[in-house]
């Protein structure tokens, strides 16, 4: 076993982990910026609320624009794309065992509601399955301030954050988890210089995958 608490609820990030929104953002952000994103800091931004990133932003490219504009300009820009956004491969699979295992389920996302609702509305049978959902317009601090993985928890029953498994791609993610005392499994974006940006954050995955059906039921025990 990688944990030795028992295992009973799970908290899932959607961008880059159930969804492949990351080259959709990357658009939307050259489209709203003017300017194409970094790897760099496109990874800086990851886990952010809009209102965290907005000043990054814009003393990254120089904009004139106000926290408030620059967020509805990428706002706008993600509105047209966020709709075509695809499940990764291993996601139904995933989430199948934990519903046939009777494992509750969260979703915990960096996206306001809205955002939320138009990239998972064309996958509704999917997400549907999840027992609660936390949006970035819901907690005062976005990753890795673990306020979303608790309120999460709450969300779905359950008190103790040792009994919460996480799941994410994210450095900002991981180390979210690792303050909120949970377990967290990471599916890294294949071009991440993953040691660097783990050190970064002195992020500390349990268990690192190349894909989400790599996952083993048995390295955790469900309750």
């Amino acid at each position: 076993m990688l944990w030795e608490h028992p295992i009973k609820g799970v908290v899932c990030d959607i961008d880059g982990l159930l969804l492949d929104t990351e080259p959709i953002f990357v658009d939307a952000m050259h489209e709203a910026t003017g300017y194409p994103l970094s790897h760099e800091f496109h990874l800086r931004l990851m886990g952010r609320s809009g209102f965290e990133a907005a000043p990054w932003i814009r003393d990254e490219y120089g904009l004139s624009y106000s926290d408030e504009e620059i967020i509805d300009r990428i706002d706008q820009a993600l509105k047209k794309r966020l709709g075509n956004a695809k499940l990764f491969p291993g996601a139904p699979g995933l989430i199948n065992g934990f519903k046939t295992r009777g494992i509750p389920l969260a979703l915990a996302t960096g996206s306001n509601r809205i955002n939320f609702s138009t990239k998972t509305n064309p996958h509704k049978e999917f997400f549907d399955q999840f027992d609660g959902v936390t949006c970035g317009d819901e907690v005062s601090l976005g990753k890795p301030n673990p306020e979303i993985f608790l309120k999460s928890m709450k969300k779905i029953g359950i008190d103790d954050p040792q009994n919460i498994l996480v799941f994410e791609d994210a450095p900002a993610g991981v180390k979210c988890a690792n303050n909120a005392g949970m377990p967290v499994v990471m599916v890294p974006d294949p071009s991440l210089d993953l040691e660097k940006a783990l050190a970064e954050y002195d992020a500390h995955p349990t268990i690192i995958l190349k894909d989400l059906s790599e996952f083993d039921f048995n390295c955790f025990k469900f309750e």
